[in-house]
């Protein structure tokens, strides 16, 4: 019997040799990974930071992505056209955020691959359209998805569909339709390998999951639709909307609890919409920044289409039974609907469709087995003897959890609408022991309430003098105040220290904003380990506090501009810098002065914008940061 499996196996390694390395390698690459040799960036190892962007093409570029900004004057219709134009989501209401993912509409608000397929597709018509074939609309398109890619600003999400493209494109253009799977498998395993821990964010298994099952099913399914009358175009928009929400139901129900029952319906009216935004759109930004009065004008439609696109995810999220809580159904329906396709085509006398049948199941059970396994799994609580600081990816916004083998604490919140619960919960919290606001700003608190009722907090820690407009904050669970000199022990050796409120008076207006001068200051000790948390409290009020020595230090206020930087890391000489701070933030963070501040003193800088979660990991004598951290 050994033998016989021996044999067979050397048999379909010769019948599709490449699609079999394409699949050693991607497990090999999963393997790795998973045993973390590339999962962590120790502190000692020097980091090379990129350059500041300065110069004319970072400048052209700010401005293309400012356009929709100047040409639109509702902020909620304006947060739609950057969404589907260029990927931007941080600016989109709570509720208009909630009703997209709700109805299933989310991934046109995030640059994918629907954007990808769009700009191939322009690029290909407008070849043709000048006489050219369309194999050199496919060339051409080559060149112009990674430009599109760079207009954006190179997310994780767009890269990955850059790639998927890319290969895609080659693979049609070699003409071998066997090689778009094992395309497809390579840019799995290249990004596996480019970003530890990718595999396990879900805007990777969506993908993933999207591009494989239109890959494998979308033809049949279209076939299927056309004999029974529907037109090509009408049927193909219908498959792809069905087997894409088919694929993704069952890692949505397990990573998010909820999946959408009418994404497939809602998805053939808002598709087209979101295509025609993109298509106005993008031209539009780049006419406007050449002529803004034609530009502007062309944003008109945008706008248009946009209002409709925000009416019908809220329509198509609030009637009843939009989305289901239904384990059995959204897994189960899925599942039997890819066994009854393949046992339909199954003919015991072609090898060939037994091979596929073969196939079919075996991505059933990998895709169940990746949703309810690997997809779960995070690096859960911390060993013992060991604390572990979290500065979690939260945008333009600050939260950091603290975790024992027993205790967990949260530093600020984020802004509205970041799912920081969810975070926390996939690295092993399910209660918090308590909750610390440094300051009444709404990218620290703006998810406290979702993180009281999830979390249930067993106490908040404001700072003192925080009454007035905290009173609401104060209702949602037990609460004190701190000030400097006041601490915290969490648990053996963990203890916070707080160094900022003053206890007698408040600051004066030290930076021009006393608000931020007052905020909250914490450092985090464990063992012979220190690291500072401040919040949004700058150099000229740190350099006063007497910090003493700091391992680690979060960088205030996202990165701004501190003329006292240079001068405070020289004093605390930290060994590593985190950056808690947004993608194409609107400000500027963080300021070229700061890297540079960091930089001339040699300190390795970690930034959520670029680094995703960074997990710091102290056993009180060592202190190991690791980046790329893909978290719910």
């Amino acid at each position: 019997m050994l033998i016989d499996v021996v044999a067979r196996g050397r048999a379909a390694v010769r019948r599709a040799p490449f699609i079999t390395l394409i699949g050693i390698a991607t497990i090999c690459a999963i393997v790795l990974v998973e045993a973390g040799l590339r999962a962590s960036s120790p502190m000692s190892q020097s980091v090379q930071l990129p350059a500041p962007q300065h110069g004319s093409a970072a400048h052209a570029l700010r401005q293309l992505r400012d356009q929709p900004d100047l040409a639109l004057s509702s902020p909620r219709i304006r947060a739609v056209v950057d969404g589907v134009v260029f990927g931007r989501t941080d600016t989109i209401a709570t509720a208009d955020r909630d009703a997209f993912l709700a109805s299933g509409l989310w991934h046109l608000l995030a640059a994918s691959g629907q954007n990808i397929a769009l700009v191939m597709v322009l690029t290909c018509a407008l070849i043709v359209g000048l006489g050219g074939g369309k194999h050199a609309g496919m060339v051409c398109a080559l060149f112009t998805v990674p430009a599109y890619v760079v207009v954006v600003g190179s997310g994780a999400s767009i890269v990955r569909a850059g790639v998927m493209g890319e290969l895609g494109m080659v693979a049609w253009l070699i003409g071998r339709r066997s090689a778009v799977t094992g395309s497809l498998l390579f840019a799995a395993c290249l990004l596996c390998w480019l970003e530890p821990g990718v595999h396990r964010g879900l805007g990777f298994q969506l993908s993933f999951a999207c591009v494989a099952a239109l890959a494998i099913w979308c033809t049949p399914m279209t076939c299927a639709l056309e004999q029974r009358g529907v037109h090509r175009w009408v049927a193909a928009g219908m498959a792809a909307s069905i087997v894409c929400s088919l694929a993704t139901a069952p890692i949505l129900i397990l990573r998010t609890g909820s999946a959408p029952v009418l994404g497939g319906v809602a998805n053939l009216i808002a598709v087209p919409l979101a295509s025609g935004i993109l298509i106005i759109g993008l031209p539009a930004a780049l006419i406007s920044c050449i002529w803004p009065a034609a530009g502007h004008l062309m944003f008109i439609p945008c706008g248009w289409m946009a209002q409709l696109l925000l009416g019908i995810a809220h329509v198509a999220a609030n009637v009843p039974l939009a989305s289901t809580h239904s384990r059995v159904g959204a897994i189960g329906i899925p599942t039997l609907l890819c066994a009854s396709w393949a046992l339909r085509r199954y003919k015991p006398e072609q090898h060939r469709s037994r091979h596929h049948m073969y196939a079919t199941a075996i991505g059933c059970i990998g895709v169940l087995m990746l949703a309810m396994g690997v997809s779960r799994h995070g690096p859960g609580a911390p060993g013992a003897h060991q604390v572990r600081i979290t500065v979690l990816d939260v945008g333009q916004g600050m939260a950091a959890l603290i975790q024992t083998s027993r205790r967990s604490v949260l530093v600020d919140t984020g802004p509205p609408g970041d799912h920081v619960e969810q975070m926390a919960q996939s690295l092993g919290v399910r209660r918090l022991d308590g909750v610390v606001i440094s300051h009444d700003s709404t990218d620290h608190r703006g998810e406290i309430r979702s993180i009281v009722r999830t979390l249930h907090p067993a106490w908040l820690l404001l700072p003192q003098g925080a009454d007035g407009s905290w009173g609401w904050v104060r209702r949602l669970a037990p609460s004190q105040a701190a000030c400097a000199g006041d601490s915290m022990h969490i648990d053996r050796h963990l203890t916070l220290r707080i160094y900022n409120p003053p206890c007698a008076h408040a600051w004066p207006t030290v930076t021009g904003d006393a608000h931020n001068d007052n905020a909250m200051v914490v450092v985090v000790e464990y063992g012979a380990v220190r690291v500072l948390l401040p919040a949004d409290c700058e150099g000229p009020i740190l350099r006063r506090l007497q910090l003493g020595h700091i391992d680690a230090m979060e960088i205030s206020h996202h990165g701004s501009r501190d003329p006292d930087l240079a001068t405070l890391v020289r004093d605390i000489q930290p060994a590593a810098a985190l950056i808690s701070v947004g993608a194409h933030n609107t400000y500027g963070h963080p300021a070229p002065e700061s890297i540079a501040a960091l930089r001339d003193q040699g300190i390795p800088v970690w930034r959520t914008d670029r680094q995703q979660s960074l997990m710091l990991t102290t056993d009180g004598r060592h202190l190991d940061i690791a980046s790329g951290l893909h978290l719910t």
